[in-house]
């Protein structure tokens, strides 16, 4: 489920998750066509296939799952926060509002600025990686999570470059109240988790995808 041109944040796959966007963003040259621009402190956020149970069902992925966008960040969040690049859930502790995938950087101020994956089971029960590699301010990244619900890792593949792949505890479940939207720039229901930077070429796909595949994106863009 691609949205190749974050101007209009069509979803050009055909299953129709067109998105829309809320508060502070404007649309800026991109990798491919116009990137949209989220404004620090301007409360951007792009929402995707909210209110909508046959939308819903597209997005709501418990199991394999790769992401992919290309992120230029102009701040690092302050210090012990997080930015979110994209995120399905809700913050409770009710497994139907379950985060059933979340991926960003945090300001672990100790080891840097880290790039995280994270998801909950059960009641609210997190589950989350940090990955070693900075995330730099002031140019173009690619930047690819892949999810394996058999071995229980996720991955991060940096402009091509994978890194070795990380474990949780637990698989994703519940995530299943209709309320629930996929949003990007910052977690759903707004808790101040916003991108500072611009997002282009994000892509969702239910299944894994081959760190060849990924690496042949990156070269193609």
């Amino acid at each position: 489920q691609p949205w190749p041109n974050l101007r209009d944040v069509n979803d050009y796959s055909g299953l129709g998750n067109h998105g829309v966007f809320y508060g502070g963003i404007t649309s800026t040259p991109g990798i491919l066509g116009n990137a949209a621009k989220f404004y620090q402190g301007g409360g951007g956020y792009i929402s995707i296939g909210s209110w909508s149970s046959s939308n819903f069902e597209k997005l709501r992925i418990p199991g394999d799952l790769t992401v992919e966008w290309w992120q230029k960040i102009d701040a690092v969040p302050a210090a012990h926060t997080s930015n979110v690049m994209m995120g399905f859930g809700y913050p409770s502790e009710s497994k139907d509002k379950n985060f059933l995938y979340d991926f960003g950087i945090h300001n672990t101020v100790t080891y840097g600025t880290q790039f995280f994956a994270y998801h909950e089971n059960g009641n609210g029960v997190d589950n989350v990686v940090f990955f070693n590699p900075i995330a730099v301010t002031g140019t173009w990244v690619h930047v690819v999570f892949i999810r394996d619900t058999t071995t229980k890792t996720y991955q991060l593949i940096l402009n091509g470059v994978p890194e070795a792949p990380k474990t949780y505890a637990n698989n994703p479940d519940g995530g299943t109240s209709l309320d629930l939207e996929l949003t990007l720039g910052d977690s759903q229901w707004l808790i101040n988790e916003f991108l500072r930077g611009r997002l282009d070429n994000v892509r969702v796909y239910d299944k894994k995808i081959t760190v060849e595949q990924i690496q042949q994106h990156y070269a193609e863009e």
